[in-house]
């Protein structure tokens, strides 16, 4: 006689083109079918990325999906599927971790928290439907947002946010598959085999997996130099934002807040097909909006004329940037514009987020000090891993952008007033 269904059966399969076939719960089931939930799948994963990559079409539902699989995947190697509950809990921390996110993922993130995917997520979360589903179930909404708040289980926090988390081990898998590109590709069986919490609860992967390790840690570094840092990505990023703030700026209403404080209902129909469609129809006055509108739509990018990448230990002192001081200060950009010839609102310079490539701190990924030993380390302390050299290093990028009208002036001005060398590439 068959046993009687427990609460993680699965009621149906979606069948993913990373991972394949992935087991949904009836519990996971109700939320997927949300509208709130559905919206995900129009909102792009890596943001304006489709325009150089056209492959980069995936969305942040797939990638939602696909960290539930990778977290199921952990946590029946680290022995936290004896209890269902927990397990449970896991899968709707991987499935709701970016229900929060705004149209076009990362790109329109300001610095105001309120207005970040994840702290909208959390207001989600406590709304309805998604909060009358889970209050119906075993598992509350306050638990799932505090594993994703890391007020939980630090063995939770450390699956949802660290050097090696369910998360960057789906995306960077996921867009590479998208992108075409090889320097994603990890191998994530192998290490989902060797994972293991050692006696501190710290996440630990066995010795004999340093290379994939290494892999999975080099990935990312290239990954950002090679997609996330695009210059021409980050080019229609940089417009983009320019183009929302605009847009905000002439109608208050569509700020990620205002439009979530209408109900979760308003705030499904917030992708990106709505942000193109308001664009679209812009008839404002504003005429610097117009133009970034109409280049956008025309896949017109702005063109770089000065790019700087620096990789800088935190403890080192910053080398200077002219970019920095005339980012910094705004008269000195004015005389630029008046020696250029150049609008000064034509003159853009753009910065990406810094990016720690590998973490010495608690959410660093530990290794085997050696195939017989139980103590472990953080693998940049491994004096034989190539990893140990990325040890507190920071990627950043500093760019300066115009019209193609104005590129060749605008780069000769910046060759007379501050000796800066022409970029390699238009």
């Amino acid at each position: 006689m068959r046993e009687p269904k427990s609460s993680l059966d699965f009621e149906r399969y979606i069948f993913d083109e990373v991972h394949g076939s992935i087991g949904i719960t009836p519990l996971e089931n109700k939320i997927i079918d949300t509208q709130i939930y559905q919206r995900l799948r129009r909102i792009h994963h890596l943001g304006c990325a489709s325009l150089v990559y056209p492959g980069a079409t995936h969305n942040r539902f797939s990638h939602s999906i696909g960290s539930v699989f990778i977290i199921d995947k952990f946590a029946r190697s680290l022995g936290l599927d004896k209890d269902t509950r927990e397990r449970q809990l896991l899968r709707l921390v991987a499935l709701l971790h970016d229900i929060g996110h705004l149209p076009f993922s990362h790109t329109l993130e300001g610095a105001d928290d309120k207005e970040k995917h994840t702290m909208i997520g959390q207001n989600i979360i406590k709304m309805e439907p998604v909060s009358d589903i889970l209050a119906k179930s075993e598992i509350k909404p306050d638990e799932v947002i505090k594993v994703l708040t890391k007020v939980s289980d630090p063995r939770y926090s450390l699956l949802i946010d660290s050097d090696l988390d369910v998360d960057k081990v789906d995306y960077l898998t996921r867009d590479a598959h998208h992108t075409g590109l090889v320097y994603g590709i990890i191998d994530v069986d192998r290490i989902s085999r060797t994972i293991y919490f050692d006696s501190e609860k710290r996440l630990c992967v066995e010795y004999k997996s340093k290379q994939a390790l290494e892999n999975f840690l080099l990935a990312r570094y290239y990954m950002y130099s090679t997609v996330y840092h695009h210059r021409t990505v980050a080019s229609f990023e940089l417009m983009l934002r320019l183009i929302f703030s605009g847009l905000v700026k002439d109608d208050p209403s569509l700020s990620p807040s205002q439009v979530l404080s209408k109900g979760p209902e308003c705030f499904a129909g917030y992708t990106d097909d709505f942000l193109l469609r308001t664009m679209i129809e812009y008839k404002g006055q504003n005429e610097f909006l117009k133009e970034l509108i109409r280049m956008y739509l025309r896949r017109e990018p702005l063109k770089c004329v000065s790019d700087q990448i620096r990789l800088a230990k935190e403890t080192m002192t910053s080398e200077y940037y002219t970019l920095e001081l005339l980012r910094s200060k705004e008269i000195q950009l004015k005389e630029l514009a008046e020696a250029s010839k150049v609008p000064l609102e034509w003159i853009l310079i753009d910065s990406s987020k810094p990016i720690n490539l590998v973490s010495a701190e608690e959410a660093a990924v530990r290794i085997q000090e050696n195939e017989e030993s139980d103590k472990t380390i953080p693998i940049v302390e491994d004096r034989t891993s190539i990893v140990r050299t990325l040890r507190d290093v920071t990627r950043s990028c500093l760019r300066m952008y115009t019209k193609q009208e104005y590129k060749d002036q605008l780069k000769k001005s910046l060759k007379e007033r501050y000796s800066m060398p022409a970029t390699s590439v238009a």
